[in-house]
């Protein structure tokens, strides 16, 4: 977990996978799995391929799940779409 406080003194915390280590080093080989801040949360799902299934947002009452879909364009992964998904 790393810390970073912006504009107006807003602390925002980025959480990453994969690493005991919290260097800069060791966070440009995790994945970002969270961020937090004084209006909530993101989450984000990470598969085997290093891209995003799925991010879940939490701002106060309100919880919006996003899934993303991936298919292959001239060898390349390329996101195919982006689907709202039913609250919790």
């Amino acid at each position: 977990m790393t810390k970073a406080t912006y504009a107006l003194d807003v602390a925002s915390q980025y959480f990453c996978d994969g690493s005991e280590q919290q260097t800069p080093a060791a966070f440009s080989h995790a994945r970002l799995t969270q961020i937090t801040d004084e209006s909530g949360s993101t989450k984000y799902g990470n598969d085997a391929y290093g891209r995003v299934p799925s991010k879940k947002q939490v701002t106060g009452q309100q919880t919006l799940n996003v899934g993303y879909t991936y298919g292959s364009c001239g060898g390349s992964q390329r996101q195919a779409s982006v689907t709202l998904l039913k609250p919790e």
